[in-house]
C-alpha cells in the first residue's frame, strides 16, 4: 500500500520478493495494482503470481516478467574436488539430491564478518562474529548473486534493445530520433487507467473487501511509514506528518551513527584472486590490490562463458502488445463519538529506526548504531515505528490532500512496556502536563484479559471529531490480513470522492485505560 510515496513515483521495475511466506494472490494483485497507480509511470512489474501477471497485462496492458532461476548452463556441483574445476560463481550452486548437503553447508553458503579493526572506531559494543539468521530456509550470498545477475541481465537486454531501435529507425530515418519512440506519457496513461477501471472480475484483488476498502483496488494510496528502506526517508517518515507539542516536540529518531564514511574492505566480501571480477570489467579497470595480466580478456571471458559461468540466463516475459465517512464498527456495535479539544501528547517515541539514509540505494549508509553488535552488516530493511501508550497523549498527524475518503492505519499492539522509554515512570497523561481537556489522567488500575487489557479505549479523531471504540469494538474493527500486519479503516466514506474535492485533514489517536500496558506502535498510515 501507499507505493508512490514509499518507493517514490519514478520507478522502472519494481519487483516482489516476498514469495518465502506471503504467497497469497490476493495480496500480490493488490501490490502490483499499488505499484501502478501510485507513480508517474507504470513500472515493469517482475516476479508475483504468473496468474496476476497474465490477468493484468492481458486486461490491462500492465508490462510483467517472472524471474527466471538463471540455472541454465551451470554446471553440477559433483564433489569437493571437481567442485574446484568450476568457475568460483558457479560453484554450489547446483547439487544432485545425493550431494545436496555439499551445497546446503553454511559455510559453503554464507560469507560475513561484523567488523574489521580499525584505529579511528572502537565499537562500543561487542561485535558477533556474523550476523544472525544464517538459518537453513535462507539460500545464502551464492543464490543472492546468481539472482543479482538474472535482474542485471534483464535491464542489460532491455537497453540493447532500446539502443538497437534508435539505431535501426535512425540510420535509415536520421536525427533525431521521432518521438513516438521515446515519449511514454501515453504508454504509461493507458496502462493506469485501465488498472483504475478493471472490472472486479479480474485477478484476485477484490477478495481483500473483507480487510481493506474494495475501492483501493482502484485508488492510489498515499502514505508514510518509519519502516525501512524506503524512498525519500524524511520526506516518508511518520515524523514527516506528526504536529508538534505545544512545547515543540516531535518524536525524532535519538539513534546516532557510529561513524560515516566508507567501510574498510571486508574480506567477506572479496572475490578469490582466480574469480573473475564483474564489477572491475564494468570500470573497466582492476582494483590495484587484484590487479593481474591478462593476455586476452576477450578468450577469458569467453571460455567461462562456455565454462557455465553464467550459462544461459532463463527468463520468461509476458511480451508487451506493439504500441500505437467513518467507517463504523461491525455486526451492530455501536461507537461513540465524542467532543473534546484534540492537542498532540509528549509521550511518543520513534523506536527501532536504524540511524542513517536509509532508502535502499547500494551507496546509502544505514544502521552503524552504538548499540549494534554486527556494524558491517549493511541491510536496510527494518520494522520500527512510533510507540506509545494510555500515558503518552494524542499522536497527532496532518494528511495532505485527502480525496477519496479513505483513511487506514496500521498499528502493531504487540509491544512490551519497557519499549516505551519516554513514559517510564509516568503515572499519568503527558507526565501531568494539562495539555488535554475532557481525560485528564488515567487510572492506573486495569485487570488484562488475554491479549489486550479489558479496560482499553482506543480513540481516534478526524478533524476534532472523536470517536471512541472499547476493547471489544477495538478488535472488532480489526484486521489481520497477513501473518503479521494489524490495520484499522478508520474513515472509508465514497460520499466524500464523488465531490471530487481534496482536503487536508488532522488524524488523532490515543490509548486510555490500561497504563503503561497497551503499548502500541504506529507503523504505517495510508489516506486517499
Amino acid at each position: 500500500l501507499g507505493s508512490g510515496s514509499i518507493y517514490g513515483n519514478e520507478v522502472d521495475v519494481i519487483v516482489w520478493d516476498s514469495s518465502m511466506t506471503e504467497k497469497n494472490a490476493a495480496h500480490i494483485d493488490l501490490f502490483e495494482r499499488q505499484a501502478i497507480l501510485g507513480g508517474n509511470r507504470a513500472p515493469f512489474l517482475l516476479g508475483g503470481d504468473a496468474n496476476i501477471m497474465k490477468a493484468l497485462h492481458e486486461n490491462a496492458d500492465a508490462d510483467v516478467g517472472q524471474f527466471g532461476s538463471g540455472l541454465i548452463g551451470i554446471a553440477e556441483t559433483i564433489d569437493e574436488e571437481q567442485v574446484n574445476t568450476l568457475p568460483w560463481a558457479a560453484q554450489y550452486l547446483k547439487c544432485n539430491a545425493q550431494n545436496n548437503d555439499l551445497c546446503r553447508n553454511p559455510n559453503i553458503r554464507f560469507r560475513t564478518k561484523c567488523w574489521v579493526d580499525r584505529p579511528d572506531v572502537t565499537p562500543p559494543t561487542n561485535q558477533r562474529a556474523h550476523p544472525k539468521g544464517q538459518v537453513g530456509w535462507h539460500p545464502g550470498f551464492r543464490s543472492h548473486q546468481l539472482t543479482g545477475r538474472v535482474l542485471a541481465f534483464t535491464i542489460l537486454k532491455a537497453l540493447q534493445d532500446a539502443i538497437n531501435v534508435w539505431s535501426e529507425v535512425t540510420i535509415t530515418g536520421g536525427h533525431p530520433l521521432p518521438d513516438e519512440y521515446w515519449h511514454v506519457t501515453d504508454y504509461y496513461k493507458n496502462i493506469i487507467e485501465k488498472t483504475r477501471n478493471l472490472d472486479p472480475s479480474v485477478g484476485s484483488c477484490h477478495d481483500m473487501r473483507n480487510d481493506i476498502p474494495e475501492r483501493v483496488c482502484s485508488i492510489a494510496l498515499k502514505g508514510r511509514t518509519e519502516y525501512t528502506p524506503r524512498a525519500n526517508p524524511d520526506e516518508t517518515s511518520l515524523t514527516s506528518i506528526i504536529k508538534p507539542t505545544p512545547d515543540g516536540y516531535i518524536p525524532k529518531n535519538e539513534d546516532e551513527l557510529l561513524y560515516d564514511g566508507e567501510d574498510v574492505r571486508n574480506p567477506a566480501l572479496e572475490i578469490p584472486e582466480d574469480a573473475i571480477d564483474v564489477h572491475a570489467i564494468l570500470l573497466n579497470r582492476r582494483k590495484l590490490e587484484n590487479l593481474k595480466v591478462v593476455e586476452d580478456v576477450s578468450t577469458a571471458e569467453e571460455v567461462h562463458f562456455n565454462n557455465g559461468y553464467m550459462g544461459k540466463i532463463e527468463n520468461r516475459s509476458f511480451a508487451r502488445p506493439e504500441s500505437t465517512m467513518l467507517r463504523g464498527p461491525t455486526n451492530g456495535i455501536v461507537s461513540r463519538t465524542l467532543e473534546e479539544s484534540i492537542v498532540p501528547g509528549n509521550g511518543w517515541e520513534v523506536n527501532g529506526v536504524p540511524p542513517g539514509n536509509c532508502d535502499g540505494t547500494y551507496s546509502a549508509i544505514c544502521g552503524r548504531s552504538k548499540k549494534s553488535d554486527c556494524l558491517l552488516y549493511g541491510h536496510m530493511d527494518n520494522r520500527g515505528g512510533i510507540i506509545g501508550n494510555a500515558y503518552s497523549g494524542w499522536l497527532v498527524m496532518n494528511l495532505k490532500d485527502l480525496k477519496e475518503g479513505i483513511i487506514i492505519i496500521k498499528i502493531e499492539t504487540w509491544h512490551k512496556p519497557e519499549e516505551s522509554l519516554r513514559t517510564n515512570g509516568w503515572t499519568e497523561v503527558n507526565n501531568g502536563q494539562r495539555y488535554l481537556e475532557g481525560y485528564g489522567t488515567t487510572d492506573d488500575t486495569h485487570r488484562r484479559l488475554e491479549g489486550l487489557p479489558d479496560t482499553l479505549f482506543f480513540d481516534f479523531a478526524i478533524d476534532g471529531k472523536v470517536t471512541s471504540w472499547n476493547k471489544d469494538e477495538f478488535e472488532e474493527n480489526r484486521r489481520i490480513p497477513q501473518r503479521v500486519p494489524e490495520v484499522w479503516t478508520l474513515l472509508d466514506d465514497s460520499e466524500m470522492a464523488k465531490k471530487g474535492e481534496s482536503k487536508d485533514v488532522e488524524l488523532a489517536i490515543r490509548m486510555r485505560g490500561c497504563a503503561r500496558d497497551c503499548s502500541f506502535q504506529v507503523t504505517h498510515v495510508y489516506w486517499a
